[in-house]
């Protein structure tokens, strides 16, 4: 870009005093071209889940610009879970590592069919858990086969799988919410849930076998099976080149830039955008894309079939687990008897009783602690199990490390300018940090906000709350433009 040269024009003021530096009035254009290349282009490397809608890509894509915490708190999933490592699994583990395996669980709606089969929930003494959140007493003897029907209604529940359930719903530690909205995501084949029943993420640690392939077909299965996954490299390519060009404008932003504006200076506000694009890039060779979802097979499929579901293209199963001191525990068959549903026991220890009449929730006030609950999902094989910890601190690690990150911003900034004010205007300033500020803090609760839009307050939320954080880049955007109008763009010589 040429020089401005021009009679009336001091040339210090055309170079800044700089003889290395050409510069030239900003145009629209130019301006347009320096947003496009230093912000808009960095939200092309933000990391989507498994599965994203064009519209959940596009949502991610906009509050990535506004708020560049966002996208680096959605490269931290592929980078925690980096599936792209796990050497010593199966294609399928894998993708459960990446979250991009889906089951069918039981949901609250969940009511008891005939010909169902059910484990209730027990606990520590084998006691049939009760809704109230006591317990119905075991008979050492035996002589509860003898009690006859004993009362009872039927609840999901998570009380006695807490461990399992975080790790589950941490499959996508802040969008991927437990019970997943079908219409959300895109599913490879055909997915119907009938009601009572919702989509769960599987365990990473899962294991996680192929499906049977029909008799006959081996030979044209033409070799070990796979699912669609890809490497993005190109995007891996396109954050290498977005890295190079953030740094060059944060040279550039060197000299009279600073001095004028201080900390403020335009050139320094695309640090957060180059911290999100190299956080991303480590998330592309951590885990493969996934632009479909796939679903596995568990007995909750095979009931949900039962009762009207229907699932084409399932890729696998999950391998059942059931622990040494749950082999005497009491399962359940789904019966008719004289018009009346019952369960009656199956198999388990003869300490449990024999039936049990099945009411309904509308009944439950009447029938008080006699509300046994069953699992959302049966215990199914794992590689490891996790340390325990909780799902709120899980999702608390998740947002510090997402703001340290982000905050490597400010301690560049600061490491330039040491915090000086330069000529800047107290609104410049003020516009500039609360931009650098919420753009680091705010990534990681929005990414939970729009976790919950499917919810009617969650959608409500997530919009309100997206808005109003976005202000600050508005404010700032508009600041950068009047700098560059005032300062000019500048190229080196």
């Amino acid at each position: 870009m040429a020089p401005v040269t021009t009679e009336s024009l001091d040339p210090n003021l055309v170079n800044h005093g700089d003889p290395n530096l050409q510069c030239s009035p900003a145009t629209a254009w130019s301006v347009f071209v320096f947003f496009a290349s230093n912000y808009l282009s960095h939200c092309a490397t933000v990391k989507t889940y498994p599965g994203s809608s064009q519209l959940d890509t596009f949502i991610a894509t906009a509050l990535a610009l506004f708020l560049p915490s966002y996208g680096i708190t959605r490269a931290l999933f592929s980078i925690v879970r980096r599936s792209r490592l796990r050497r010593n699994r199966n294609e399928l583990e894998r993708a459960a590592a990446a979250g991009a395996l889906r089951m069918v669980v039981r949901n609250d709606d969940w009511k008891p069919m005939v010909g169902d089969h059910i484990r209730p929930s027990v606990n520590g003494l084998g006691e049939i858990l009760l809704w109230s959140g006591g317990s119905l007493p075991r008979d050492p003897d035996g002589a509860a086969s003898e009690i006859g029907a004993v009362s009872a209604c039927v609840f999901p529940n998570i009380e006695d799988r807490e461990g399992d359930f975080d790790d589950i719903e941490s499959a996508g530690p802040f969008s991927f919410t437990y019970h997943v909205e079908r219409k959300r995501q895109n599913f490879h084949g055909k997915a119907i849930l009938p009601p009572g029943y919702s989509w769960g993420n599987v365990h990473p640690e899962a294991k996680v076998s192929w499906a049977e392939t029909p008799a006959g077909m081996q030979d044209a299965a033409g070799g070990s099976p796979s699912i669609s996954s890809n490497y993005n490299w190109i995007q891996s390519l396109v954050g290498l080149f977005q890295a190079g060009s953030a740094a060059l404008t944060l040279y550039k932003s060197r000299g009279d830039q600073i001095q004028r504006y201080g900390y403020a200076a335009f050139g320094l506000t695309v640090v957060p955008y180059l911290v999100m694009t190299i956080v991303n890039l480590v998330a592309q060779i951590a885990s493969a894309d996934y632009s479909n979802v796939y679903m596995v097979s568990s007995p909750e499929m095979e009931e949900a079939r039962r009762h009207g579901g229907v699932f084409d293209g399932v890729v696998g199963h999950l391998e059942p687990g059931v622990e040494e001191d749950e082999a005497d525990d009491p399962e359940y068959m789904v019966k008719s008897i004289d018009g009346i549903s019952v369960l009656e026991r199956v198999s388990g220890s003869d300490s449990y009783p024999q039936t049990i009449a099945v009411g309904d929730k509308a009944v439950s006030p009447e029938l008080g602690n006699r509300d046994i609950m069953v699992p959302f999902y049966t215990t199914y094989e794992l590689h490891s199990r996790s340390s325990g910890m909780g799902d709120s601190w899980r999702y608390l690690q998740y947002g510090i490390l997402s703001i340290i990150l982000g905050g490597l911003s400010l301690i560049v900034v600061g490491a330039l300018t040491h915090f000086e004010n330069g000529q800047s205007t107290q609104s410049q300033r003020g516009w500039i940090m609360s931009w650098l500020v919420v753009g680091l803090a705010i990534g990681w609760p929005a990414d939970a906000a729009i976790g919950m839009k499917h919810h009617f307050f969650g959608a409500a939320m997530a919009i309100c709350s997206s808005a109003i954080f976005s202000i600050p880049a508005v404010g700032g955007f508009a600041v950068v433009a009047g700098m560059l109008r005032e300062y000019g763009i500048c190229e080196s010589s």
